[in-house]
């Protein structure tokens, strides 16, 4: 913490999931959104003009399991899978990212992407990674964070990102630096499920 300055209060919930709306053009997409269809299918859904619309493998889905959403300010969308593959739909349509480009291959749990256009990736047993131009690279090198389950990610006024995991270390980057962890309930380690900056 900087000398005379307080950092924002941090508001941390246990259930998150929200609608997001998104770039014009896009319409309004919701993760984790279950059709039943001969007993029920996951997908990503496309809300337009009052008509809901499933998008799945036949448009270039690479998995029918959409753990996550994020839009970025450049107006696409970016998509986290069961997979482990991370997708971005944009007016071009989809583009994939798996272990090749330096992701995990773990289950994509959260996503965060922001106002300086990068991206953060949070999964189910792989950690916390971000996209540096050219890979996805690990933001930790300790096993207590490369085996991580992320479950929450926010970014602040100030331009620092906070991430939270199940077992309820919560953390703060800033400028590339990782400040000290802080476990909020030692005994019962509660998972850390979503992270709110609020007003004061």
């Amino acid at each position: 913490r900087e000398h005379g300055q307080h950092p924002p209060r941090l508001a941390l919930h246990h259930h998150h999931r929200a609608a997001h709306p998104l770039a014009e053009g896009h319409g309004l997409l919701q993760a984790q959104l279950q059709v039943v269809i001969d007993g029920g299918v996951d997908g990503l859904g496309r809300l337009r003009d009052g008509e809901l619309h499933l998008l799945g493998l036949q448009d270039g889905l690479a998995d029918t399991i959409v753990r996550s959403l994020a839009p970025d300010p450049a107006g696409s969308i970016w998509i986290g899978l069961q997979s482990g593959h991370v997708q971005r739909l944009a007016a071009q349509g989809f583009q994939t990212f798996g272990v090749r480009e330096g992701l995990s291959g773990k289950p994509v749990t959260v996503l965060l992407a922001t106002r300086r256009g990068e991206l953060w990736v949070g999964s189910q047993g792989g950690g916390l990674r971000r996209w540096t131009g050219q890979t996805y690279a690990p933001v930790a090198e300790e096993p207590s964070w490369v085996e991580a389950e992320v479950c929450a990610l926010t970014e602040d006024s100030r331009g620092r990102i906070w991430a939270g995991t199940a077992n309820g270390i919560l953390a703060c980057w800033e400028g590339g630096h990782r400040h000290a962890d802080l476990v909020l309930v030692e005994s019962a380690k509660a998972p850390i499920t979503a992270i709110l900056e609020d007003d004061e």
